[in-house]
């Protein structure tokens, strides 16, 4: 998946959001499906959403398509998404992006 290998897709609560390794934060709002699948057209990243299927299958079982991560938890443990640069939790996450 050329130029989307520094991203996944995460869900928190009902918004899904496309999360970068890179700056450990969202780099969306927060979406719904149908905004979701939108983004993948619309963004001209028709090689990654051909495998939207099989992402978002690990994402509805695991809250996260990084590979390797087993949980929302494990992609964001790092995330910079707070005043400072600190980490902010999940919920934390959702109320500032997911509006």
């Amino acid at each position: 998946m050329k130029g989307f290998m520094a991203h996944c897709i995460i869900k928190i609560k009902d918004k899904y959001f496309i999360w970068s390794t890179v700056s450990d934060g969202p780099i969306t709002g927060g979406m719904t499906l149908a905004q979701l699948r939108t983004h993948f057209w619309s963004e001209a990243i028709k090689a990654a959403a051909s495998d939207l299927k099989a992402r978002l299958a690990w994402v509805e079982k695991c809250g996260t398509s990084m590979s390797g991560d087993n949980s929302v938890e494990d992609t964001i443990c790092n995330n910079r998404c707070g005043p400072g640069d600190t980490a902010l939790t999940a919920d934390q996450i959702y109320e500032k992006y997911g509006k």
